[in-house]
């Protein structure tokens, strides 16, 4: 059975990033997202406390049509991108492991986050319920595993003439 039958491709192309992200992903990038805990630190404070803060401030701008604030405050309460956030800061030159770990860690965590953020800055006028279960399964699946897959991949000796090419695969992906 093809995997476009098994998972949908837009599914499939976020595992495809995340695996050749794991593959591609050098032990010292990760020593170097540990070094920078403060900045993750002041990252995650920004992305799941200060801007949801600033929904509730949004959602009191009189705009036409209304579904356009409503829309613009959730989107504050979201946590980072899977794919956009790391590839951006890949290719500006940063340190592109702390912006993994901080999608990932802000996408897990936002699962508690997002429902508390709605309810408190937006309020149940939004009428917006997420199945918190279901989706904290769908991230590890799309997120973590292809990432730890990846990385552990990484290790054989027919993955190490790939890494270049691979990289240029998951910008590509995106695109």
């Amino acid at each position: 059975m093809p995997c476009s039958q098994i998972f949908p491709v837009k599914i499939q192309h976020i595992w495809d990033i995340r695996y050749l992200r794991g593959l591609t992903l050098r032990t010292k990038e990760l020593g170097a997202a540990l070094q920078a805990w403060p900045a993750g630190l002041f990252g995650l404070g920004s992305i799941l406390l200060f801007t949801p803060f600033l929904a509730q401030f949004l959602v009191q701008i009189q705009f036409f049509p209304r579904e356009f604030i409503t829309g613009l405050a959730m989107f504050c309460c979201m946590p980072t991108t899977l794919s956009s956030g790391v590839t951006l800061t890949q290719l500006a030159g940063g340190n592109s492991a702390l912006a993994l770990a901080m999608t990932v860690i802000s996408n897990l965590l936002g699962i508690m986050f997002v429902p508390l953020s709605l309810a408190k800055y937006i309020g149940t006028g939004a009428g917006v319920s997420l199945p918190t279960k279901e989706l904290f399964r769908s991230l590890v699946n799309t997120l973590l595993v292809p990432l730890i897959l990846g990385k552990v991949c990484s290790y054989s000796y027919l993955c190490t003439p790939l890494h270049r090419f691979c990289s240029v695969i998951s910008i590509q992906c995106i695109v």
